[in-house]
């Protein structure tokens, strides 16, 4: 199945994925039981379709929202206003963590953001980069993650140049995150 239908399928109300991202570790005792219970927390990831939360399972300790799916830093702030409502009747666990990031070469062409190779746009990659954290952290987003399938350098581009470029999007990710007291995660 496709990696978008799959997504797309696999978040739809009232139900959840546990997979890449989902596990987040906090500092936790060395010992037995307790340590297990303080390093696991279980995230709910949700997409962009109504949750009711009476049909959801209990244990959940967080949420993760996908950021292209959901936060879509391109949309109006009239648009935001209304999601991020519709998110918080959801009455979900605490929003803390933020995936998908950006689209990767088999997702909406509206969230590619070239920023690695021939045709980066420094402007956009900035843009988008500032919007989706000013909007995650109206949510209470705290570790938004920027995977290693983005930093994809073009064949035919030098890979020094490519990772100069990756490099100086994450310097400038950094520095947008820190803004906003969130940790960027792999």
């Amino acid at each position: 199945m496709e990696r978008r239908t799959f997504l797309k399928n696999s978040m739809v109300a009232g139900s959840a994925v546990l997979g890449a991202g989902s596990l987040a570790f906090s500092a936790g005792k060395e010992n037995g039981v307790q340590a297990a219970k303080d390093q696991f927390r279980f995230c709910i990831v949700v997409g962009d379709s109504d949750i009711n939360r009476q049909k959801l399972a209990p244990g959940w300790d967080f949420t993760e929202i996908p950021n292209l799916l959901v936060v879509k830093p391109l949309t109006p702030k009239s648009t935001w206003d209304a999601t991020k409502a519709r998110i918080k009747s959801w009455n979900l666990p605490p929003v803390y963590a933020a995936s998908h990031f950006f689209a990767t070469f088999d997702q909406p062409e509206e969230g590619r953001i070239p920023f690695c190779g021939p045709d980066a746009d420094w402007d956009l990659a900035e843009f988008w980069t500032k919007r989706s954290f000013e909007r995650m952290s109206e949510l209470g987003i705290i570790n938004p993650g920027v995977y290693g399938d983005f930093f994809a350098i073009p064949d035919g581009f030098s890979k020094t140049k490519g990772t100069d470029q990756c490099l100086r999007f994450l310097s400038m990710a950094g520095d947008v995150a820190k803004k906003y007291k969130m940790n960027l995660v792999n």
